[in-house]
């Protein structure tokens, strides 16, 4: 007969077999029921994983060239900057610099240059190196046809423009044909500058040295205005002094070939020894000069052929909007008839073209320059158009 704590155990052990076969289940303690509710409570609050958290902030972004559009107010080198803020602020490029304010000579545009900045009366560049990647295989322009473009046989020229002065409103006359507008935006030479700006570009061209080269300089550096020089290699062999100038009194100095071909009836060789050889000369005699990025072919001859070319040795290539006959010393144009016809084709982007060699030029760039301030533009540098 079996014992009592026999029996009992035997029925413990029946109990427990019960329970673990299918269809019985464990009844959770207390305890572990008010956790469970919990947790699928909280389960249940949480939003979806595709959702962002509202409550995150987003960090704005950073001043532009030392401006913040929030507050209005320049920051100056104490303050934080994009440098020294936020580490989860997004910074500009370590190639590109940070530019503070002020916007030149006055605040219509809140953005300044990317490449330029304008302090104490005088304007300095960090321009990005030549970027030569794209010369090889240099052997593909044998192959790039050299035809002209249909409304003119390999030259440039500007469109046309009418200024109204009384209304400040410029009107187009008429434009370049579509396929020299087309070449000119693949391979991103400037022909005009923003055109929704009141902004305009000083060009020149530097073949050889007289004394209204010096006279140029002399108004650009007292009106605090920048320009672009195309020198060639007379003028950089014969004329260092104003080369030094140009350098030195913030403006920047362009490729205008060695000697003054016309560079669309050059050969592939001619046309490298001309570019890269003005190159040479010029950083060897200006070792500290930026290096030049900038081309403008002799007598602004050009053709898809030549911008292409251009582009494959890392230059942009600069034609103009604007100009008028001034490169005749021994048949000047009368000063105040050139300076009304400069003013009555202002528009937005414009790109002049001088010489620098002219005394009608030299005469009307001081009264010009005020002009065009006084009409509410903008004389930046080249390097601020985005090619």
């Amino acid at each position: 007969m079996t014992s009592k704590p026999k029996r009992i155990l035997l029925l413990l052990l029946a109990a427990a077999m019960a329970v673990s076969s299918p269809g019985c289940s464990l009844r959770l303690s207390t305890e572990e029921e008010a956790a469970e509710e919990s947790r699928q409570e909280e389960e249940a609050r949480r939003p979806p994983e595709t959702e962002p958290p509202e409550t995150v902030p987003l960090n704005p972004p950073p001043p532009i060239n030392g401006y913040d559009s929030g507050t209005g107010e320049n920051k100056s080198e104490g303050e934080d900057g994009p440098e020294n803020g936020d580490p989860g602020q997004e910074t500009e490029p370590p190639d590109v610099p940070v530019i503070r304010g002020p916007y030149y000579t006055s605040a219509l545009y809140q953005a300044g240059g990317k490449y330029w900045s304008y302090d104490e009366g005088k304007f300095t560049y960090t321009l990005p190196a030549r970027d030569e990647s794209g010369i090889w295989p240099v052997e593909e322009m044998y192959n790039i046809p050299r035809d002209a473009w249909s409304d003119e046989p390999d030259q440039w020229y500007g469109g046309s423009w009418h200024y109204d002065e009384a209304t400040g409103v410029t009107t187009q006359e008429y434009e370049r044909a579509a396929d020299a507008l087309a070449s000119v935006a693949a391979h991103h030479a400037i022909y005009l500058g923003d055109t929704s700006r009141k902004v305009v570009y000083l060009t020149f061209t530097a073949g050889y040295n007289n004394d209204n080269t010096a006279k140029c300089l002399d108004v650009l550096k007292e009106k605090n205005a920048p320009a672009a020089f195309f020198v060639n290699g007379w003028f950089v062999t014969s004329a260092p002094d104003m080369c030094r100038r140009m350098l030195d009194e913030g403006h920047i100095v362009g490729n205008h070939c060695v000697n003054h071909y016309n560079v669309t009836e050059l050969s592939l060789d001619e046309f490298m020894s001309e570019v890269q050889g003005l190159a040479e000369q010029f950083e060897s005699a200006f070792p500290d000069a930026p290096q030049m990025i900038y081309f403008r072919p002799p007598s602004c001859y050009c053709s898809e052929w030549v911008l292409r070319f251009a582009e494959k040795l890392g230059y942009t290539t600069v034609l103009y909007s604007r100009t008028y006959y001034d490169y005749d010393d021994e048949n000047q144009p009368d000063v105040a008839e050139s300076l009304n016809k400069m003013k009555t084709t202002l528009h937005p982007g414009c790109v002049y073209y001088f010489h620098a060699t002219s005394a009608t030029t030299a005469a009307m760039l001081p009264d010009l320059i005020d002009w065009i301030r006084d009409q509410g533009y903008e004389i930046l540098p080249i390097c601020d158009i985005e090619p």
